[in-house]
């Protein structure tokens, strides 16, 4: 028995997305990783004498943004209380504007206590909470960066022909990113530093690369992401993706594998590595599309746990996505599989099927001009991927999407199942070959977000009169529409379809 102690940060894609840039965006992951990595909280934890009770969480992983903790299980809890604060306290020197929390529990192993710690966090009972400190009304002039908080630096070069006046988080935040040299800049902690190094280990179009070489390969802002690839109308992108993805019912299936006795040791660190493979496996995809003496283009913000939060261009989204979302559960199955054959015990051999199903992922997709606020961009993809899992209730795999531009940001959201666009990949494809012209003309004959508004002589006279043929697939007696796919949704699909 221990006691499981985690502190982390809140709404971190919010505050990850007050970054208008993708060098600020990148210089905040790295205040990230150097404040809650487990080598730098054991090394701080080693020149604190008033925590020598205190040790990293072995069986945790090392997720950016959350720092876990173990103490003896006869811990009283006013000492974990105390111990939580000191550590909140170091957070907070370090990332001024986050806002921070702290949850424990007393169990025999972490994958039994993170049930009842995240139970902690959704109730709030129990949970101690230490919001930024408030911002109140500026009384100099506003960041030009963020637009929140008062300038304390003037003149501040974001950019080698770019100046501006910053507050104190966004001066940290530029200054974490490393500087720049014409296309050569600094190697950081942070998502994209990972990602490099899963490239050069796990993906053959980088082989022979290295990290330091590959980490050369990622956009170093939205504009250049957007023009990475071209756009709908075949001419030089404007418009960037963001996808924001999360593990459905994962919970539920950390709880089946303890019940089939499988390690609880290892169950977490088996969502981290599906999720790295299932990165890897989106942005080969893209690879595919895109090839790699390009560049890579894909900005990742956010890569924890059976978190994703990641930017591309908006043609690239849809590959992207159809890789990385079935990637996730694969490499579960196989991590059990692996476990499994590992033990080759009485106990594990029917682990396999005992722990079915295995968790799937929903995402969250909004699509906007590279202009677009980006923190507006991170709220509005968290509401559409809450579309998308109340689209299954977690069940299976699904995707919400928003198109600011043809909708605005106040849209309604747009949902399908994951299995419904892999299984009717061709027929997509066919659709979005016909030109955007006659698809548009074609959404406003069906006029709403079923087929329930048109009358189906008029579509066949609409699609006889068009030539789009393509569409048949997804009128109301078509295999696409059957299986979840209706003509206004694939047309909505369509419009970014590659």
């Amino acid at each position: 028995m221990k006691t499981y102690l985690d502190i982390g940060v809140a709404r971190i894609q919010t505050w990850l997305g007050r970054s208008s840039t993708l060098r600020g965006r990148r210089g905040a992951s790295r205040l990230l990783a150097d404040q809650t990595r487990r080598g730098q909280i054991e090394s701080w934890l080693l020149g604190q004498p008033g925590l020598a009770d205190v040790s990293w969480n072995e069986q945790s992983g090392d997720v950016d943004g959350i720092v876990n903790l173990t103490l003896s299980a006869d811990t009283p809890p006013e000492r974990t209380t105390q111990v939580a604060a000191v550590v909140i306290g170091w957070l907070r020197d370090g990332l001024p504007r986050v806002d921070l929390q702290a949850a424990w529990t007393t169990a025999d192993s972490y994958v039994e206590a993170y049930p009842d710690i995240e139970a902690v966090i959704d109730s709030g009972d129990g949970l101690i909470v230490d919001l930024a400190p408030s911002r109140g009304v500026p009384i100099a002039r506003v960041c030009d960066d963020c637009g929140l908080d008062s300038v304390v630096r003037a003149d501040y070069h974001i950019a080698e022909d770019e100046v501006r006046d910053l507050c104190a988080d966004c001066e940290a935040r530029y200054d974490g990113a490393g500087r720049t040299t014409g296309r050569t800049r600094t190697v950081v902690p942070g998502p994209e530093t990972d990602l490099a190094e899963w490239l050069v280990n796990d993906s053959p179009a980088w082989s022979g690369y290295t990290r330091e070489s590959v980490f050369q390969q990622f956009p170093d802002n939205f504009g250049e992401l957007a023009t990475a690839t071209t756009g709908p109308d075949d001419r030089p992108g404007t418009h960037t993706a963001l996808v924001y993805a999360d593990g459905n019912q994962v919970g539920a299936f950390i709880e089946r594998a303890i019940e089939a006795g499988l390690p609880k040791s290892d169950l977490a660190k088996w969502i981290s590595r599906a999720n790295r493979a299932a990165v890897v496996a989106g942005v080969n995809a893209v690879l595919t599309t895109h090839p790699a003496s390009a560049g890579i283009p894909v900005s990742p913000h956010l890569i924890a746990g059976d978190d994703l939060l990641v930017s591309l261009p908006a043609m690239l989204a849809w590959p992207f996505l159809r890789a990385y979302l079935p990637a996730f559960t694969e490499a579960l199955r196989k991590e059990a599989l692996k476990c499994q054959e590992a033990l080759k015990c009485e106990a594990s051999r029917n682990a396999h099927d005992a722990i079915r199903p295995f968790p799937t992922v929903s995402a969250g997709l909004v699509i906007a001009h590279q202009s677009y606020p980006f923190a507006d961009v991170v709220a509005l993809a968290g509401a559409a991927l809450a579309t998308a899992k109340r689209h299954t209730r977690g069940a299976a795999s699904s995707v919400a999407w928003l198109d600011i531009t043809a909708h605005g940001p106040g849209g309604a959201h747009t949902s399908v199942l994951t299995d419904a666009v892999s299984h009717h990949v061709r027929e997509l494809g066919d659709l979005a070959a016909a030109p955007a012209s006659t698809r548009q003309t074609l959404l406003a004959a069906v006029g709403g977000a079923d087929l329930a508004g048109a009358r189906r002589p008029d579509l066949d006279d609409q699609i006889r009169r068009l030539d789009i043929e393509a569409a048949r697939p997804f009128l109301d007696d078509g295999a696409a529409a059957a299986a979840g796919l209706p003509l206004p949704v694939a047309l909505s699909l369509v419009r970014w379809w590659r």
